[in-house]
């Protein structure tokens, strides 16, 4: 083992190699150790302590080899310079400001056998962009995912992040960490409402289309938690003015492909009737077959053609 505080403030500690067999690591082990750059933590080791690897500015890489189920509280806070970490593969919980402030991290891999993500785990993760969240995740604590550093932590709408776990939307709803564009039926986020949103739309309800999550969250704009023909309606109105939401008639039912999930597959479908555009400068030529033959037109400038009569000779008489 290596115990608490063993190589804590050793500000000249360039790298260090830990033993295969090494069982466990003790709190501030090699905090504030500024020049140490990489660590791999062997799959041997059984725990680890808070605050480890806190404040090593230096520390761009760490990986963990082993299965370890829990990770001590702030272990790579205020690592700034880290760009790239492994976690445990049978991790269940990111805990508390575990990766506090590690603002230059672009990419994390949560293992999906994460569920708990406890307070400002992920705060000030600013390059960390997309967010993946496993979808098991049931809890999200205050400021864990999307907010800056700081005494004062705000939240961040910069930061993507994707997850279809309830606990990560409610938290996202409620810290108005939603996109900018969710529910305004901007689904192909070009910053307006328009015919191309609608037909993306009907392509999605209909099951030729699929949605990202984002996309789904702009095409739900009566915040329902599903995106059916009631949306479709709205965005109509929107784009025509021409929908009036009239009280007395039967809301319409929704169809199957109504959840907020994002979708990959690309059912089959019938194919649909074809859809002219009023406004193309396409010519339809007209059916030939079920064309009727015109009335022929005599010219009344022309004399009308004149009967032959023929007189019978004496012979014939």
């Amino acid at each position: 083992k290596i115990g608490a505080y063993a190589f804590c403030k050793c500000t000249d500690l360039a790298s260090v190699t830990l033993p295969e067999g090494l069982s466990g690591i003790g709190n501030y082990a090699f905090y504030d150790c500024d020049a140490l750059e990489t660590v791999v933590i062997p799959a041997s080791l059984q725990s680890i302590g808070g605050y480890v690897f806190c404040g090593c500015d230096g520390l761009k890489s760490a990986t963990f080899e082993g299965e370890l189920e829990n990770i001590g509280i702030w272990t790579f806070a205020g690592c700034t310079s880290l760009t790239d970490v492994t976690l445990p593969s049978n991790l269940t919980s990111l805990t508390n400001h575990v990766l506090y402030n590690c603002k230059s991290l672009e990419t994390l891999n949560i293992p999906e056998s994460v569920t708990k993500i406890e307070q400002y785990a992920l705060a000030g993760c600013s390059s960390l962009n997309p967010l993946v969240i496993p979808d098991g995740v049931t809890k999200v604590g205050d400021y864990a995912i999307g907010y800056s550093e700081g005494a004062n932590p705000a939240p961040d709408t910069n930061i993507e992040i994707v997850s279809n776990s309830t606990a990560v939307q409610d938290f996202m709803k409620e810290n108005n960490l939603l996109p900018d564009n969710s529910g305004n039926g901007d689904v192909n986020g070009d910053g307006e409402t328009s015919l191309l949103d609608v037909i993306a739309l009907q392509k999605y309800i209909v099951k030729q289309a699929s949605f990202t999550q984002e996309q789904a969250l702009a095409a739900d704009v009566n915040g329902d938690e599903k995106v059916n023909v009631i949306d479709l309606a709205i965005v109509k109105q929107k784009v025509f003015g021409t929908y009036i939401n009239n009280p007395d008639e039967p809301t319409p039912e929704p169809t199957e492909n109504d959840d907020l999930e994002p979708t990959t597959d690309m059912p089959e479908t019938e194919p649909t009737e074809e859809i002219v555009d009023p406004t193309s400068n396409d010519k339809i030529p007209p059916n030939e077959d079920e064309t009727e033959p015109a009335e022929e037109v005599i010219d009344p400038t022309e004399p009308a053609p004149t009967e032959e009569i023929i007189v019978p000779t004496d012979a014939e008489v």
